[in-house]
């Protein structure tokens, strides 16, 4: 089986930093930013394939290509990490998965 496709991904999550000054006038203090219910999307394109080896077991490949992130509610500081997506400075990633099946037959053949 080959396969090819197009995703889009969602990510929504809170993040917050916690930071320490040190200034000869004023001293030693901490200061935090959050960014709560902050959105990211992106564009995902897949391809695949999936090959019976022998009776019930398969093997494959999934190879995506993730890109165009976009990212909203950052307003306390800008995102480092989109969960789901990788670093918010880098506009595209590949990634790679080979996979291993066994079937389990529910329902015998006939």
């Amino acid at each position: 089986m080959f396969f090819i496709g197009f995703r889009y991904g969602r990510s929504i999550f809170d993040e917050q930093v916690i930071y320490d000054y040190s200034a000869i006038d004023f001293g030693d203090y901490q200061k935090d930013a959050t960014n709560n219910n902050a959105k990211a999307g992106w564009m995902e394109l897949t391809t695949g394939l999936r090959v019976k080896i022998w009776k019930q077991f398969w093997m494959g490949y999934t190879a995506r290509l993730k890109f165009l992130p976009s990212v909203s509610g950052d307003d306390g500081f800008d995102t480092y990490e989109i969960p789901g997506f990788g670093l918010t400075y880098k506009n595209t990633y590949w990634g790679f998965n080979y996979q291993v099946f066994w079937r389990f037959p529910f329902k015998s053949d006939k």
